[in-house]
């Protein structure tokens, strides 16, 4: 069961690409074309017990596909979590030429936790604000 839904999740996050990709605009900061990331960190959260959470993050940028989607996978001894989202960055300029900017955005979550005695699904929206350094034309870093 848990197989299934993660790969009803995963085709339906596949398919969104295609049918978004002349909805919208270009984002009016990041540059086009194609773009991936990773992350790789650990933190201890909120929580009472204070477990810490190993966390495994991928953003991808497609051309011409106005949304910057993240794949995301957190990991303790108790449970496992994968989430996807995808955001749409609705205004934004630059503070510094073209190298420090900003941007506001909308956009959707989709989480699937499982585990010791866990199995949840969760969905949300989001509200992207953030900073862009884009250094050189190959490299963005975002918050």
């Amino acid at each position: 069961m848990k197989k299934k839904l993660v790969l009803i999740v995963a085709l339906a996050a596949l398919m969104t690409v295609g049918a978004a990709g002349n909805l919208f605009a270009d984002s009016p900061v990041h540059p086009d074309g194609w773009g991936v990331g990773a992350i790789w960190g650990s933190d201890v959260g909120g929580r009472r017990d204070y477990r810490s959470t190993n966390n495994l993050a991928f953003s991808l940028k497609i051309p011409d596909v106005p949304i910057f989607w993240a794949l995301d996978l957190s990991v303790t001894s108790d449970w496992t979590r994968i989430g996807v989202q995808g955001d749409y960055y609705l205004v934004g300029g630059f503070f510094i030429s073209d190298i420090v900017g900003w941007f506001l955005g909308i956009g959707f979550y989709g989480n699937f936790m499982f585990g010791n005695d866990i199995g949840a699904v969760g969905f949300g929206v989001r509200l992207p604000i953030g900073l862009t350094i884009q250094p050189i034309d190959i490299l963005e870093i975002f918050s």
